[in-house]
């Protein structure tokens, strides 16, 4: 669920949606659903922006029957014992520095009065946390029907059709390294964009002026000469900075994925909130839709930058993880996999 931290104004609510075929399942069995959620990073304080009224408006909407919002994630015995409503919401688990925590009483309050666990928060999953991990110390566990949809096609994505693509972009070069060494053997091209390519070229000698780089890990001198991974051959400028691909770089691009079975796509390509320096994103995005490959894109930057293209039904799996889907392709154990095993 992406939002506007200033307000906390949703601006995404692809996350939620993907969740709804469970809840409804559920809900067909005559079960009493209590959710819980994260929203934001309030570091274990109670930030008023980010309470989930705002969720539980999109829950009744999507699926047309009342919910009821609680002001508080582990006092909730008594209200869930007497409460007519089927689908009960907690309050932002982040407002209890607990949760992040890991910490068992807090687990142990969370599953109250409880009978059973569903995970349908792959993309929360890389993170040891009381209501992805701990919990599952005091109730029987299951995954959702959207955790098991990620692990089956990023399974397939560990395991790629060749030739295979892999583009990266965004920033955080750190955070894609481990998915970038794991999976080089197993595709046959990584392309790069965004600040992760500026801090690349820059490692290579090339002059990227006032652009915006991520600090180098030391890592990087063993994949900078490795021929597989593709950098831009040419760029979108304003006042000294690299802004987007330029239009040599998206012929290049597009001439690999044409010959390519299997595409991964993470992070946005350029500054793509921010028009035209969106145009190398999305003309990646428009040349993949009628590509007869598998294509698996996520992030929440990347989802966002091509949301005006009909990516649904044409992308094979779009992710709703970001930082978990380069865990999971990075070969990391993920505490939430571990968790429900």
């Amino acid at each position: 669920m992406n939002l506007d931290q200033e307000n906390g104004q949703i601006t995404n609510d692809f996350r939620l949606k993907q969740i709804i075929p469970t809840l409804r399942y559920l809900l067909d069995k005559n079960l009493k659903l209590v959710l819980t959620s994260h929203w934001g990073r309030p570091d274990g304080k109670i930030v008023a922006s980010l309470k989930l009224d705002k969720i539980a408006k999109l829950l009744e909407s999507e699926l047309g029957q009342p919910v009821l919002k609680l002001d508080n994630c582990i006092d909730q015995e008594q209200v869930i014992e007497l409460a007519k409503e089927k689908l009960i919401l907690l309050e932002n688990l982040r407002f209890y520095k607990e949760e992040e925590n890991n910490d068992i009483a807090f687990a142990r309050k969370l599953a109250g009065r409880c009978d059973f666990y569903v995970n349908d928060a792959f993309s929360a999953s890389h993170r040891a946390h009381a209501s992805i991990a701990a919990i599952t110390d005091f109730l029987p566990a299951a995954a959702g029907f959207l955790f098991q949809k990620e692990l089956t096609s990023l399974g397939l994505a560990l395991e790629p059709e060749r030739p295979a693509v892999l583009i990266l972009g965004g920033s955080k070069l750190e955070t894609k390294l481990p998915t970038i060494n794991n999976l080089l053997a197993k595709y046959d091209y990584i392309l790069i964009g965004g600040a992760i390519a500026n801090t690349l070229l820059k490692e290579k000698g090339i002059d990227v002026k006032k652009s915006l780089v991520d600090k180098c890990p030391k890592e990087v001198k063993s994949i900078i000469t490795e021929t597989k991974i593709i950098l831009p051959i040419d760029f979108i400028w304003q006042a000294d900075k690299i802004l987007d691909i330029g239009s040599k770089t998206i012929i290049k691009f597009t001439d690999i994925l044409s010959n390519s079975r299997t595409v991964v796509w993470n992070g946005p390509l350029g500054l793509y909130e921010t028009k035209p320096f969106d145009q190398g994103t999305v003309e990646i995005g428009k040349y993949l839709l009628d590509l007869k490959v598998f294509k698996v894109i996520g992030g929440g930057d990347t989802i966002d930058s091509l949301k005006n293209l009909p990516i649904f039904g044409k992308i094979d799996h779009v992710s709703t993880a970001g930082g978990a889907m380069l865990e999971f392709l990075a070969g990391n154990k993920m505490p939430g996999i571990e968790a429900l095993s």
